[in-house]
């Protein structure tokens, strides 16, 4: 939080979230940062408490995350789509006392509520920061379609817990070294989705990184902010990096794909986070039709598999529309706080390749049975270390020590489970993952 004050304290007149047209500037998202860290602390949230969060890309979400980061508490990041017993899961493993959900997934809290160690369940209304006129047609439509908050002091709207900050003073917090900031949970695709606790530390190295890794993204005004806080990618592009560079971050809660080309056509953005998917719809919409992108700077995308064929299509289309730049790429994984490579110069960005290592990154190929280290274009396993390095496995000693391994050079290195080969110029290539690899021993 106090990283995230230092890079806008010199133009905190300019806005920070568009949300349905109503502009926030950086002056009060921080008033309504301190004002959260105010009321969590008033209901007995301190230093090293995790606080569970259901939530979208909404103001909310912003001010509850760096509200809970300047007490030192951990903001415990649950996605929120998914299944009430899930939930149930990830709040009593986190020991979590106070949980903030919006309305719209308010149900399954009530379903899964008796069952869990909560003290506190806070409600706020995905409309909340709307401008007034969408807000009460917001409303209109949604009656009866949520749960009334029940009547059960555990629970509390928005307005409640805002006034719990009257005249609370805040705790001095100090700096600690690798404090756990986040806790967000991997996709699943090494088995259970597991809790990655990133730190201050780390994700602030992220940010640092990218200044000198995407300095584009700190050109332009307007950022386009599609990707959910409930993936690490989308919590560290989406709602950390983006203010850091001092833009304006257009928040779209309920993203529909589909929507893909209007949201950019409509709102001009300079920068975007997605996946391949979302840019080979934006190439082929009749929307975009044989008007200009001229405005979008860094088209960023990663999370998926971008086809060699798919991103030559894509960069002729953006070249035929005006923009400058060819589409970015990045490879990375929640254990690594997301990005682990990007395409950061002409020459890093080449067809099939996700880019080369970001700044104080290092990657290395392995042979998976053996763990020697490969040379330039063999393939094997791709390990990586760096700052931005998870802390752990929250609770989950085991699967750390799988992941999270020492290595005779003295430092700890994720081994991602991804096969792949680095060519001489640092350039990495995906080619699979090592459960997916059929491998026939000669006999």
């Amino acid at each position: 939080c106090e990283h995230l004050y230092n890079c806008n304290k010199g133009h905190t007149y300019r806005p920070a979230i568009n949300y349905f047209g109503k502009r926030i500037s950086y002056e009060e998202m921080f008033k309504n940062i301190d004002m959260l860290a105010a009321a969590f602390y008033s209901i007995g949230v301190q230093k090293g408490d995790a606080v569970a969060l259901c939530m979208l890309s909404m103001p909310e979400t912003v001010y509850t995350v760096y509200g809970l980061n300047r007490l030192g508490a951990v903001a415990n990041i649950i996605e929120p789509r998914t299944n009430s017993s899930r939930i149930k899961d990830r709040i009593n493993e986190a020991h979590a006392k106070v949980l903030v959900v919006v309305d719209v997934f308010l149900s399954k809290i009530i379903e899964i509520a008796s069952e869990t160690s909560l003290e506190h369940i806070v409600v706020v209304s995905i409309a909340n920061s709307m401008p007034l006129y969408k807000k009460i047609l917001f409303q209109i439509k949604a009656r009866g379609k949520f749960p009334k908050i029940p009547v059960d002091n555990r629970y509390l709207d928005w307005a409640a817990l805002k006034k719990q900050a009257i005249g609370q003073e805040l705790p001095l917090v100090l700096y600690e070294k690798n404090r756990p900031a986040v806790t967000i949970y991997t996709g699943g695709t090494t088995g259970v989705p597991k809790g990655a606790v990133l730190t201050n530390d780390g994700i602030t190295a992220m940010e640092i990184q990218s200044k000198y890794d995407v300095p584009l993204l700190y050109k332009g005004k307007r950022f386009l902010g599609i990707m959910p806080p409930f993936i690490a990618y989308g919590f560290v592009f989406g709602m950390f990096i983006p203010f850091c560079a001092g833009l304006e971050v257009i928040q779209i809660p309920n993203f529909d794909p589909n929507n893909f080309a209007h949201l950019v056509m409509k709102h001009k953005p300079n920068h975007i986070v997605g996946v391949p998917a979302f840019y080979e719809a934006l190439s082929k919409s009749k929307e975009v039709g044989n008007k200009q992108l001229d405005f979008l700077m860094c088209a960023i995308t990663g999370g998926d598999q971008l086809l060699e064929s798919t991103e030559i299509s894509i960069n002729q289309f953006l070249h035929e529309h005006g923009c400058k730049y060819r589409i970015m790429k990045g490879y990375g994984m929640t254990e690594m706080g997301s990005a682990a490579t990007f395409t950061s110069t002409d020459e890093a960005n080449k067809p099939g390749s996700v880019g080369i290592p970001i700044h104080s990154t290092t990657i290395k190929v392995i042979d998976h049975e053996t763990g020697q280290e490969l040379a330039y274009n063999e393939i094997g396993e791709l390990c990586i270390t760096g700052p931005t390095m998870m802390k752990e496995y929250y609770e989950n000693r085991p699967e750390t020590e799988k992941i999270m391994r020492l290595h005779s050079d003295g430092n700890y290195w994720i081994h991602s489970g991804d096969i792949g080969y680095i060519t001489e110029t640092g350039n990495v290539f995906l080619k699979g993952r090592i459960k997916r690899m059929i491998i026939r021993r000669s006999e």
